[in-house]
């Protein structure tokens, strides 16, 4: 299917999650999946939870320098991973886990695909992603993907209405391959 991308190293097993592009025909799902994850989220991720900022949201996809994705389980949106500032350099990654999800392994799932995506479809050869230290899941989900904290290259982003220190996690395209099951 045209826009579903599934582990493209080896076809056994699959994937319980799909990695596709999102649409607006996601909007009504993402939205009610984005506010019953509004307490899950909060303070680390801001979701688009109404029609108009899922709008602007998807807007900002242009399917070069920024490509977003949902996750999707059995026909339900589970979470969204998206590759943002796209260039020869590499890519920077955001991602999140619906509440419902959450704790069932579909994120990690969902990781592995989209650097597969990046790294073996796009030829990128560098993803990273910014990062509160406080999101003890989201660095734990990196660290088990192979990202590699890089200190003194921290951030402030603006997230949730307040300014909010991010420290940069990357995974280059050789040591994702070196380490991920083929």
């Amino acid at each position: 299917m045209p826009g579903i991308y599934h582990d493209v190293m080896s076809p056994e097993p699959r994937p319980r999650v799909s990695l596709r592009r999102v649409t607006h025909a996601d909007r009504d799902a993402f939205l009610a999946m984005a506010r019953l994850s509004l307490d899950l989220h909060r303070p680390w991720v801001t979701s688009p939870t109404t029609p108009e900022a899922f709008d602007r949201y998807l807007a900002r996809f242009d399917g070069v320098r920024a490509i977003g994705h949902v996750l999707v389980l059995a026909d339900a949106l589970v979470g969204f991973v998206n590759l943002n500032d796209i260039g020869d350099d590499g890519a920077m990654i955001g991602f999140g886990v619906f509440a419902p999800a959450m704790g069932r392994g579909c994120m990690r799932e969902g990781l592995d695909l989209a650097l597969r995506l990046a790294f073996h479809d796009l030829g990128l050869p560098r993803v990273s992603a910014d990062v509160q230290p406080s999101n003890v899941p989201c660095v734990r989900l990196l660290k088990g993907a192979g990202f590699t904290l890089h200190p003194g290259r921290s951030t402030v982003i603006h997230v949730g209405g307040a300014d909010r220190l991010h420290e940069r996690w990357s995974l280059a395209r050789e040591e994702f391959f070196a380490t991920s099951t083929p």
